[in-house]
């Protein structure tokens, strides 16, 4: 698991061809996902909220950010569920807080210059966009690729992966945070490190998905005499905490209560699944594989990529999570599979189940009568530890067949 594979080597060369092929792709896909949102939007009429839902709540906590309002407050959630339901929110619905660090609204702030529901199809629409410039980028501009008709149909289950999916059209921010992740991996690689941090920054809009392996990556980066990767984390969120501080106080207390509704509300993974039997299990192969990482970077010269996929399935295992968006960040280590399962076509056929997975679940337990809330909660409780197994034996094999550097 040491080998570099991927857009991100520094050793790949047309590296500004690259680049704009990149932003072609994010250009293009995010275009035709905006028409796509855009006519969904007006001729589909939603049965519960409308698409990008999930910008409401920031679109109108980050305004209130703005004129030095906390946006935790009641006043903040009954305006965003006026604009959701129409109407207050009953008992027991989603009361769609803000829910996120208010320096967020730093990051959010282009947003909440638009009308309401121009930014949350604007927003899904890159959401969409970087999904599938991550997704082509990381399985066919790299060398190494798969042949074409593998290649297409591994493209066919990233595009349809159900999490990513879902959070394009609810208009959610893992693959945003997914997004900002591997950019600066390639900042790393292309050796501009202060950039690297600042991207690395703007993914903390959303602690519970990126805390951990951003911790472990400022670490190696001291370690390695990257300093400049820490110091460009250090300038950016100082920067917009300083900033949140100076605008509505110290909103710490506020944000804590916050997350404490919603992990008790709307949670289906929640703290209370972390001591069950399922979250020990996937605790324990996390840190295996945080462990496997630290002896990864002891014996080669390569990023510990084990580390920071460890870091990444920790970070998931301890913070709660509503439905199944968020594991839409699991196409990090789902992509850097792609092209060691793709070897043989035994591996193949399982990387492309293990994509699947959620979909094939899903008819499962429908076809079984099953209510969607048992499903939910199954999901997170057997998928990320498929992940962390499969990572954990790719990454045994390759430092066993790997020599040391």
């Amino acid at each position: 698991m040491g080998h570099s594979n991927s857009l991100l080597s520094k050793n790949n060369g047309h590296g500004a061809v690259k680049a704009g092929q990149i932003v072609l792709i994010f250009v293009i896909a995010s275009a035709l996902g905006f028409l796509f949102l855009y006519w969904l939007s007006h001729s589909v009429s939603p049965d519960y909220w409308p698409t990008g839902v999930d910008i409401y709540p920031r679109w109108v906590g980050t305004r209130a950010f703005w004129d030095n309002q906390s946006p935790y407050s009641p006043t903040v959630d009954l305006e965003t569920q006026r604009l959701i339901y129409r109407r207050p929110a009953y008992p027991g619905e989603d009361s769609f807080g803000f829910y996120y660090p208010a320096y967020a609204a730093v990051v959010l702030a282009p947003l909440s210059l638009l009308p309401v529901e121009f930014a949350a199809i604007l927003w899904s629409s890159f959401m969409w966009g970087i999904l599938v410039t991550v997704v082509v980028s990381s399985t066919f501009l790299a060398p190494n690729r798969l042949s074409p008709i593998r290649w297409g149909l591994v493209l066919l289950a990233f595009f349809l992966y159900r999490p990513a999916l879902l959070s394009v059209l609810n208009g959610q921010y893992a693959i945003y945070v997914a997004g900002c992740l591997i950019l600066a991996w390639w900042m790393i690689r292309c050796e501009r490190y202060f950039l690297a941090g600042f991207l690395l920054s703007l993914s903390m809009i959303k602690p519970s998905l990126a805390l951990i392996p951003i911790m472990f990556v400022a670490v190696w980066s001291l370690l390695t005499k990257r300093a400049g990767i820490v110091l460009g984390m250090l300038c950016t969120l100082g920067a917009m905490l300083l900033l949140s501080f100076w605008k509505i106080g110290w909103w710490i207390p506020d944000f804590v209560q916050e997350l404490g509704e919603y992990s008790r509300d709307l949670g289906t993974w929640t703290s209370r699944d972390f001591l069950s039997l399922p979250g020990i299990i996937w605790i324990l192969s996390s840190i295996l594989l945080i462990g496997l990482g630290c002896y990864e970077y002891r014996v080669r010269t390569k990023f510990p990529y084990a580390l920071f996929f460890g870091g990444l399935l920790l970070n998931l295992a301890v913070t709660p999570h509503t439905l199944e968006y968020d594991l839409a960040i699991l196409i990090l280590p789902l992509l850097f599979l792609v092209p060691i399962l793709g070897r043989s076509a035994l591996s193949y056929i399982y990387l492309l189940v293990l994509i699947w997975a959620p979909w094939i679940s899903w008819f499962a337990f429908t076809l079984a009568g099953a209510p969607i809330e048992v499903w939910w909660k199954a999901i997170w409780q057997f998928y990320p530890f498929l992940i962390a197994c499969t990572l954990i034996i790719t990454t045994v094999q390759e430092l066993r067949s790997t020599p040391r550097s």
